[in-house]
């Protein structure tokens, strides 16, 4: 265990005088020292290895002792017990890995292997993969069997812990309740029974730190703290540290992550007692031990929030935690976060700040890498400052990391992902040939993942570099140039002869040009007035897939089969925010989840999902439409459907948008009439698209027969006075007065 001998009364004493003097140095200390790079410093490999030595002596050595053992499947289990805790605490999972240790296990325990630790990564990586209903099985089996199997108790803290977060997040709160017990008696268990050394008290730290951050609920974490400081001769530093940071979880509880003016007067005050707090406890544990990099990094955090002592900033804490460990992560990510303009930094601080990290030349860490991801941070500020990465000189710097970090052994397996983002940054920089040149080196298949962060699609990342290259080019650009100002028949005209001139034998462009046709033709119609129908046809010409697996499954309908990060089938032609829409959503076949659910996204801008965005989303299980701003729902508006009991049920849906008001009738009964929840100074996006989320893997939508129409005046129902009681739609009564 982790231990110090002395009296509490000593200990504080101790501890009041080494804050005293560490805050005193700090007023005389450099700001913005620069990034130490000793070439023997202790890093994360060291870290990883040190983390990975302790998992091996108290998971895999256990199994030789404790574990389920047989001949017939002996080897299999070790192989898996120490690829799972490799992916665990010595590298982040890859797709790939997770489904290997989920077939894996699922193979050990149908040849008779009932050990808690298989049953554990079996569970442990569905939750990886987002597959939490199917990991429960295996986390409550693990559970039950890790006491008695004699495994060390920090096993069964973890998988209540998985268990408790999964169970909160279905509402179970009763089950969710004896979970957090349980979780943390385990691991007060563990404490006690020695698995800890006072040379792990960093691995015991980041065992807690999941444990009050994201497993446990603020009461049960509190609880948590509350154990640790009356344990007798448990170090100070562990103490303070992990009490810190469960504050730090506490108070942005309290505040919520929404924008400042929604947060309440509660929220704010109690943001401001739990961040205050948080202040004090890491203080404390940076005067006890400043060899560990965990509490001053997170001081950063306080620090951003503005509730460090004055004198000392973001960048003091930083130097803080990099003299104790050069390259812990979290120091870089807190640190460009407080340089992030809504923190009130800026894009030029936070390109200094990256070329600093490029300066310490230490490829054999992440740290060069941090100059890639302060411009990814911009990227997720918004249009105007990703123009920041177009810059002279930015995207030479970009390639010449990337280049470099691709060249280390430990980057092989991730050269497709780098490879695709540096071809997206070429694009963002206008720098078309480099772009050419490195999809030729992906074979023309870039990761949409890596691409997404440059907000464009691979689509449009081929399109670019493909186009640019022919003689077809001054064609498009004419095209392009009509459609900005709704000149429909010339832009047909111009792709059509584009395509002409650029040969039928070049298939490449055929398809850019056959995607831009497409649109073009759609908006054509469009303009007109007219009820316009979607149709659909193989490569789905004028959409984008984001995500998910989607099919032609006619001319008028699609089908949906869901992946871990949901569906997106997203419309590229610019509708503005005045229209109406109708169609079928089929859900029959969408699977027995609770929460799965079929929908339209719109508002919507270029590139999806922004903050203007909504989306209204039925969930069949439930009964229930769900309209939100983007996925926010503490804002969100609800109301009644029919409920998907057993077999066959659809939604005729008719949407009616009219800038940030809209009506939305569902098999004939008006459930929503008025303003869209969210922020009333958000601009309205163009676009409009097909989703889901939580769609299980066995589960599949259809959408069908949908048609579009330009609204020239405000719908009636909006004028007219309404309230919460469903209307039947005017077009549907009709036609039902008419079939009788």
């Amino acid at each position: 265990m982790c231990r110090i001998e002395e009296g509490s009364w000593l200990r504080r004493g101790v501890v009041r005088m080494m804050l005293a003097t560490v805050l005193w140095s700090a007023t005389t200390a450099p700001a913005g020292a620069p990034i130490p790079v000793a070439p023997d410093a202790y890093t994360m490999r060291d870290y990883e290895a040190d983390r990975l030595a302790f998992e091996r002596r108290h998971g895999l050595e256990m199994y030789k002792t404790a574990g389920c053992r047989s001949a017939p499947w002996d080897d299999a289990a070790l192989a898996l017990i120490d690829d799972f805790l490799q992916c665990c605490y010595a590298r982040n999972p890859r797709e790939a890995e997770r489904a290997s240790i989920v077939t894996r296990g699922r193979d050990l325990i149908e040849q008779g292997c009932d050990d808690p630790l298989v049953h554990f990564a079996v569970g442990r990586a569905l939750n990886w993969g987002k597959r939490r209903v199917a990991a429960e099985r295996y986390l409550s089996t693990a559970m039950g069997l890790l006491s008695e199997r004699g495994y060390p108790a920090h096993w069964r803290a973890r998988a209540a812990g998985d268990l408790a977060r999964f169970l909160r997040s279905c509402d179970r709160d009763e089950e969710a309740e004896r979970c957090s017990v349980e979780a943390v008696s385990s691991m007060i268990d563990a404490i006690q029974g020695g698995i800890y050394g006072d040379a792990d008290r960093r691995l015991l730290y980041a065992d807690l730190e999941q444990l009050v951050v994201t497993d446990l609920a603020v009461p049960h974490a509190e609880a948590l703290c509350a154990r640790l400081a009356e344990m007798p001769g448990l170090h100070p530093w562990l103490v303070e540290a992990v009490s810190g940071r469960m504050h730090i979880q506490a108070a942005w509880e309290a505040r919520g992550i929404g924008l400042a003016y929604r947060v309440t007067d509660e929220g704010w005050e109690g943001w401001r007692e739990h961040m205050s707090r948080a202040s004090e406890h890491l203080q404390r544990a940076f005067a006890l031990d400043r060899s560990c990099p965990e509490a001053p990094a997170r001081m950063i955090e306080v620090a951003t929030t503005g509730f460090a002592p004055d004198s000392l900033g973001e960048r003091y804490w930083f130097d803080q935690a990099v003299a104790a460990q050069f390259d812990w992560a979290d120091a870089y990510s807190l640190l460009r976060n407080g340089l992030h303009p809504k923190w009130g930094g800026s894009l030029s601080a936070l390109y200094a700040f990256g070329l600093e990290c490029k300066a310490t030349e230490r490829y054999d860490t992440d740290v060069p890498y941090g100059f890639i991801q302060c411009l990814l941070n911009m990227g997720n500020i918004d249009e105007a400052a990703l123009r920041y990465w177009s810059r002279p000189g930015v995207y030479d710097e970009a390639h010449e990391v990337l280049e470099r970090v691709m060249a280390e052994e430990r980057a092989a397996a991730d050269r497709r992902w780098y490879l695709s983002l540096e071809a997206g940054m070429a694009w963002r920089a206008n720098r078309m040939a480099e772009c050419r040149a490195l999809l030729e080196r992906l074979g023309y298949d870039p990761d949409p993942d890596a691409i997404r962060h440059a907000k464009v699609t691979s689509r449009e990342l081929l399109d670019e570099a493909i186009v640019r290259s022919t003689d077809a080019w001054p064609l498009v650009q004419e095209g392009d140039a009509a459609m900005l100002v709704a000149w429909y028949d010339d832009a047909v005209k111009a792709y059509e002869a584009a395509g002409r001139a650029g040969g039928a034998e070049d298939v490449r462009l055929q398809e850019v040009l056959r995607d831009r046709l497409a649109t073009a033709q759609l908006m054509r119609h469009f303009a007109t007035g007219a009820w316009t129908p979607f149709v659909f046809e193989r490569g789905f010409p004028g959409w984008r897939i984001r995500q998910g697996a989607w099919q032609v499954a006619g001319p008028r309908a699609v089908k949906a089969g869901p992946k871990p990060d949901g569906l997106y089938l997203l419309c590229q032609a610019p509708f503005g925010s005045r229209w109406e829409l109708r169609g079928r959503i089929d859900a029959s076949s969408l699977g027995r989840y609770e929460k799965s659910n079929l929908g339209i996204l719109f508002h919507y801008g270029d590139y999806v999902p922004e903050s203007d965005s909504h989306s209204a989303f039925l969930y069949p299980r439930r009964g229930e439409l769900v309209i939100r701003r983007r996925y926010e729902n503490e804002t969100a508006v609800r109301a009644a459907v029919a409920k998907k009991a057993r077999g066959q049920i659809a939604y005729d849906v008719h949407l009616q948008v009219w800038g940030r008001e809209a009506v939305i009738i569902v098999n004939g009964e008006q459930v929503f009439c008025g303003t869209l929840p969210g922020d009333p100074r958000d601009t309205p996006g163009v676009r409009l698209g097909f989703a889901g989320q939580y769609a299980r893997y066995n589960g599949f939508g259809r959408f069908e027969d949908f048609e579009i129409r330009r609204l020239g005046a405000r719908p009636a129902a909006l004028s007219a006075p309404h309230d919460e009681t469903a209307v039947e739609d005017p077009e549907n009564h009709a036609k039902s007065e008419g079939a009788s």
